[in-house]
């Protein structure tokens, strides 16, 4: 029982997003939307680091250049 409020706001909070991500088609434009999906792993580790002050590697970070990357020369066409 303890493990069920733990998970709740964790459960609460992947459910708002999910449907946030599917409101923001109908809102905007979907290559905007897949940008946006597609750069979340490095926002979430730069929030990690600069809001949470959690230490991230060095090899994650390299580990997101090819998306960051790839999404600035797909922005670029």
């Amino acid at each position: 029982m303890d493990q069920l409020g733990l998970l709740t706001p964790v459960a609460a909070c992947h459910a708002l997003g999910h449907v946030m991500s599917n409101v923001s088609f109908a809102a905007v434009a979907v290559s905007f939307t897949h940008t946006i999906k597609a750069l979340e792993p490095f926002f979430n580790a730069a929030a990690s680091q600069f809001v949470l002050g959690h230490q991230i590697p060095l090899a994650l970070w390299l580990s997101l250049a090819p998306v960051v990357i790839g999404e600035y020369f797909m922005r670029k066409l």
